[in-house]
């Protein structure tokens, strides 16, 4: 199975080997709440609260720190290409570009158009499309009538693209969330992304929004998902599993509201650490900061202050036979402390 490009091997230990000299390489930026779907995953009561990020501020400050960025994750919370988001996101898309940044971005693949597509081909934009079916009768159920043949076309041309692409690593993803309702359809999704050069991540189900109504009886058992997992492994040729995402780690996050935040439990950069609502700290806000390497080094330091209890806190974590979006818990916390101790290591020579 060839590996997602923002999650490959390569990105990873670049963004490691950085993040060890007390760098962070990848800037992740939550758009607003605004959607066009009403998924019975998800369906948040945060739609819809608007983005507070100047993007003007945030182009000027990424300008100062030329060739330090590699990467710009916009995941978590709305639909990149819905209303007033696209304008933002294209924007971004821009700003990359401009940069030399790479970007990576969650989205329902709603509204794609040839603007967003040239920025798919000329390989500054690495989607990862939601798709948890290609029956459109279940996709009216998941994810709302009146956009379900849209999102089924938009996904469709998506994997014909990736089809003429043959590089050593995917440029596209595909979201899967396995559930009671399409677990029996998995199998087929997975080996169509394997067929079309599409990276298949599949992940947890979330418990929030609407999915609080829903999770129990969407909800697999253990047993259920150690069995997926196998056909899957069959699938893929090898044992599967979802890479560290670099950003949770290597990663500056710019909530929707306009802050600096950070897990306050781990201080990890990620606005849905771990499939839940977090408690996040609040260390700046995007909007008044002088230099992007101030949030970065205020996130070292608050990482640095809570070093002791990260373990703790990861032993707590039940195992998962997927993981999650972010990869397997118990590797990234692991890989987390070993680059933390690597940093402090570092400090302590220089001094």
């Amino acid at each position: 199975m060839k590996e997602f490009y923002p999650w490959s091997t390569t990105v990873y230990e670049k963004s490691m080997k950085d993040y060890k000299a007390g760098r962070l390489s990848i800037l992740d930026v939550q758009l607003s709440g605004g959607c066009n779907y009403a998924c019975i995953y998800c369906d948040s009561p945060d739609r819809n609260i608007g983005s507070n990020i100047n993007l003007n501020h945030l182009e000027n400050l990424i300008k100062q720190e030329q060739g330090r960025y590699d990467w710009m994750f916009i995941c978590g919370l709305g639909e990149p290409l819905y209303g007033e988001n696209k304008d933002s996101f294209l924007r971004l898309l821009s700003i990359c570009k401009d940069n030399e940044i790479k970007c990576s971005v969650f989205t329902n693949g709603s509204n794609v158009d040839e603007l967003v597509l040239s920025y798919v081909q000329n390989e500054v934009l690495y989607p990862v499309i939601k798709i948890d079916t290609f029956s459109l009768d279940l996709a009216k159920e998941l994810y709302g009538t009146s956009q379900a043949k849209q999102t089924l076309g938009t996904i469709e041309t998506l994997l014909m693209i990736a089809h003429k692409q043959k590089k050593p690593c995917c440029n596209i993803g595909a979201s899967i969330v396995p559930s009671t309702k399409n677990i029996n359809e998995i199998p087929s999704i997975v080996k169509i992304c394997i067929e079309n050069d599409v990276f298949p991540l599949i992940g947890q189900l979330e418990y929030a929004g609407k999915a609080k109504d829903n999770y129990h009886e969407l909800l697999l058992t253990k047993d259920q998902l150690y069995v997926l997992k196998n056909e899957v492994n069959n699938i893929v040729g090898t044992q599967y599993k979802v890479p560290i995402c670099p950003s949770v780690i290597a990663g500056i996050h710019m909530s929707s509201n306009g802050f600096v935040t950070v897990d306050k439990r781990s201080g990890l950069s990620c606005g849905w650490f771990w499939l839940e609502t977090p408690q996040t700290e609040k260390l700046c806000n995007v909007n008044t900061l002088s230099s992007l390497i101030e949030a970065e080094t205020k996130i070292l330091e608050y990482r640095k202050m809570i070093i002791a209890d990260i373990t703790v806190f990861c032993n707590k974590i039940e195992e998962h036979p997927f993981g999650g979006c972010g990869g397997n818990i118990k590797d990234l916390i692991n890989e987390y402390v070993k680059m933390q101790n690597a940093i402090l290591n570092t400090s302590k020579k220089v001094n």
